[in-house]
């Protein structure tokens, strides 16, 4: 809390001192118990009392499992001018739960309504009056009926009810005639699914981690909170690899703030590795670099030569491929800096590895996100490995693991002098491209390709939505005219700097005699 009290005018912090024995009857950590409702209960009332004693317009209450990324929250909820509101939240661990019911019937229990999924999918937005509002919830305290509002009934042994948070908070302001209200119109933060007393903490951590992994991916807001949100663990993991990379633009340092935030959240050692930038690429250096294009090559769908930014990240990926081989690593992991990570990444991944390494064939490249193509001919390795599939013609290179055998094979090839796309020249060297053509430029096309099923990431953002920008595909084309008006300037300018520094050596040489002649 102390990371955080410069964000706020006024900070007072008061802590409670909880005991750390189980609650009676309590069967897990997770065991929600008559006695772990009512111990709840009185501490939001206690929470509200102060509020109220000390005067306050506003009472507001978060659960701990629930995360508010959107720094307009407060302004949003109190802007709709309600007693009670609260902020639709986005669910880790469940696609249809959230922190309100459409619907409850005379007993306190959940009701199916035609209402909900609508505005849980956002297709209606706006404030809408709901029966149930929890785990974040703003109340106006200037608003008479406000008086009546409470977490905890005068006579708990008297209170015939269901003892629940949730419920009594719900049944007590329908019975006072207080609306509570849910907002949808923006995106405001997460929470977790419940659990129950068949889970373990372990279970929750993992809950805690995924959600913090989707406010990493799926906001704007400042990431710096959230390494302090992150379970405190023990040295960072290398995920049974020797090396785990991050191939990123020196140009984006938004996009290695993000990565960061997800690598402290996961507990992983990595390195950074700076891209090549197709801006700073003109044919000179591509000349000094040995990159010549394939011949006949244009891209399938733009059909055009391959763009600066192209080059760019195939030279980031080959320059990864060599440090495999030059320092003998047997397996790494590559990431692309634009990855949102699924849930159950981590635990996903062990089993994937586990599983190729099982098989009778080592494996050299492992897709773990990628572009699906509709008429992949896809199946599993095998009926008892369902977490693995043989590769067809794919796209993108946002994260795969590779051998070292992978990478030897990869560099093999002197892929540079006949430069294509890097997520084209990939399925060509498993042999699964239909170019024919392409092809037959590259031989042995040996490379033993496989892709964890389902997929552990997945993009930060898809081609056309909000806030999607490429660098590869959007920068210019190799024979650009302008490219090559750059580079013959370059040249120039090169030319000309050798001739002053000739010229310079002369007059040196020359000595006072030169001022006969003038500066040559």
């Amino acid at each position: 809390m102390d990371s955080v009290r410069s964000q706020y005018r006024l900070f007072n912090r008061t802590f409670v001192q909880l005991d750390i024995e189980p609650f009676p009857n309590e069967s897990s950590p997770l065991d929600w118990t008559e006695e772990r409702f009512k111990h709840v209960m009185q501490l939001k009332q206690e929470a509200i009392d102060v509020a109220r004693n000390k005067w306050a317009d506003f009472f507001m209450v978060t659960d701990a499992d629930a995360i508010l990324s959107n720094p307009n929250t407060l302004k949003i909820l109190i802007s709709q001018q309600r007693t009670i509101v609260s902020p639709m939240l986005n669910i880790t661990g469940s696609n249809t739960y959230s922190n309100f019911w459409c619907g409850m019937d005379e007993n306190g229990y959940y009701q199916r309504t035609p209402d909900y999924l609508p505005i849980l999918f956002r297709h209606h937005q706006g404030c809408f009056d709901v029966p149930m509002v929890h785990s974040v919830v703003l109340i106006d305290l200037r608003r008479k009926e406000s008086n009546f509002i409470n977490f905890l009934p005068k006579r708990l042994d008297l209170f015939s009810d269901q003892i629940d948070d949730i419920i009594y908070f719900a049944q007590n302001n329908q019975r006072n005639r207080i609306k509570m209200h849910i907002v949808n119109t923006d995106y405001f933060g997460w929470m977790t699914a419940p659990l129950d007393a068949r889970h373990q903490l372990t279970t929750e951590r993992l809950r805690f981690e995924e959600m913090l992994l989707q406010v990493a991916a799926y906001t704007d807001s400042p990431l710096e909170g959230l390494s302090y949100l992150a379970p405190e663990r023990g040295p960072r993991e290398l995920l049974n690899f020797d090396k785990i990379y991050i191939i990123n633009l020196k140009r984006r340092p938004d996009r290695m703030k993000r990565m960061k935030a997800c690598m402290d959240i996961l507990n992983i050692n990595y390195t950074r590795i700076e891209a090549f930038d197709g801006r700073e690429l003109s044919e000179s250096r591509l000349k000094e670099l040995g990159v010549q294009m394939l011949d006949g090559y244009k891209d399938p769908y733009g059909e055009r030569p391959l763009t600066l930014g192209e080059i760019g990240c195939f030279l980031s990926h080959y320059v990864i491929w060599k440090d495999i081989v030059e320092k003998g690593y047997e397996r790494v992991l590559i990431f692309e800096d634009d990855v949102r990570f699924k849930n159950g990444f981590k635990q996903n991944l062990f089993r994937a590895i586990k599983a190729a390494d099982s098989l009778s064939q080592p494996w050299d490249l492992i897709y773990l996100g990628r572009k699906r193509l509709q008429n992949a001919n896809e199946y599993t390795v095998s009926d008892d490995i369902p977490n693995l599939v043989w590769v067809d013609y794919t796209y993108w290179t946002i994260s795969y693991a590779l051998s070292e055998s992978g990478a030897r094979k990869l560099i093999g090839q002197n892929p540079l002098s006949k430069m294509i796309a890097v997520d084209e020249y990939l399925p060509i060297m498993y042999d699964k491209h239909p170019n024919e053509e392409w092809k037959s430029h590259f031989e042995p096309r040996d490379l033993v390709a496989l892709s964890a099923e389902p997929l552990l990431l997945e993009p930060t953002h898809y081609t056309g939505e909000m806030g999607y920008i490429t660098d590869t595909e959007n920068s210019r084309v190799v024979d650009d005219e302008e490219l090559k008006a750059e580079t013959l300037k370059e040249e120039e300018e090169r030319l000309a700097q050798q001739t002053r520094g000739e010229n310079t050596n002369v007059r040196d040489a020359l000595g006072s005699k030169s001022r006969l002649f003038g500066d040559l």
